[in-house]
């Protein structure tokens, strides 16, 4: 068989493609990180709030009183509504927070209040699961 020789593009056809792709597309990189970076604080912030709200609001059930600590979820959630019909954004009321809390969780107070919650929790599951009675079967 005999061989076919490659040809590729020439290197003039190659610079317009790019100068072309780049005049249609002028993305910067940056922009695409910042869109992963907030698409991921999107997705963490809106996981830690379906986590903690409910553990803040049994919490308070067990801090104060029960009739008070329903009240104020009652109040908490009559004053969103307000603001929503209001017109309020939620986007920037959100973002407004995770902005607070990404500047407190970086300050080393914030920091050290986050590794707390972490060796607690670690500590909790390894006292239940010598607490815990191992059943046949599990892994």
């Amino acid at each position: 068989m005999v061989e076919v020789p490659r040809r590729g593009p020439s290197s003039l056809f190659s610079a317009r493609l790019l100068e072309s792709t780049r005049a249609y597309w002028p993305q910067a990189r940056t922009q695409r990180r910042q869109a992963e970076v907030a698409v991921t604080a999107g997705v963490v912030a809106g996981a830690a709030a379906l986590t903690l709200t409910p553990v803040l609001i049994v919490a308070a059930l067990f801090v104060f009183d029960t009739g008070t600590a329903v009240e104020g979820v009652a109040r908490g959630f009559v004053w969103l509504v307000g603001w929503l019909t209001a017109g309020v954004s939620l986007w920037e009321v959100l973002g407004r927070a995770g902005r607070i809390v990404a500047t407190a969780m970086a300050s080393p107070a914030g920091t050290m209040v986050l590794i707390g919650g972490i060796l607690t929790a670690w500590l909790a599951l390894a006292g239940l699961s010598r607490v815990m009675p191992v059943e046949q079967g599990d892994v």
